[in-house]
């Protein structure tokens, strides 16, 4: 049981760590890389406008995702610059796919519609031997 929580520590510091590392570039004042981007933004309710939280942003040509934080937002971090179609996605809502043209910092937001599913009707018959 202690391996097993060690190993996850471990895998969270260096997702930590991995995460930090363009920010620290920045800020020791080194030249950040032209052929690279950032994409963040929001999932929100299209009706209500609130945030979904959980939701999930894929983008299927780098075969990475992000799941958005109880408000609603999400980010990638240091993407190859370029087009890509970006899929968000939210269980109970219509999926919303678009494309997005990644050149430095992006900021794309998503606006999913309930999507209700109505199944045809399931008939139980029993008999009783009473």
């Amino acid at each position: 049981m202690k391996t097993v929580i060690v190993r996850s520590y471990l895998i969270l510091v260096l997702l930590a760590i991995y995460q930090l590392a363009p920010v620290q570039g920045i800020a020791a004042g080194r030249a950040t890389d032209p052929t690279t981007g950032t994409l963040s933004g929001k999932v929100t309710d299209k009706k209500g406008g609130g945030p979904l939280a959980g939701a999930t942003v894929y983008i299927a040509d780098l075969k990475i995702g992000a799941v958005a934080d109880n408000n609603g937002n999400y980010s990638f971090k240091t993407l190859p610059s370029g087009t890509y179609l970006i899929e968000a996605r939210y269980v109970g809502y219509k999926a919303v796919t678009r494309n997005v043209s990644i050149s430095g910092a992006v900021t794309e937001n998503f606006e999913l519609a309930d999507n209700a599913v109505e199944e045809s009707v399931v008939v139980v018959t029993g008999l009783s031997k009473a």
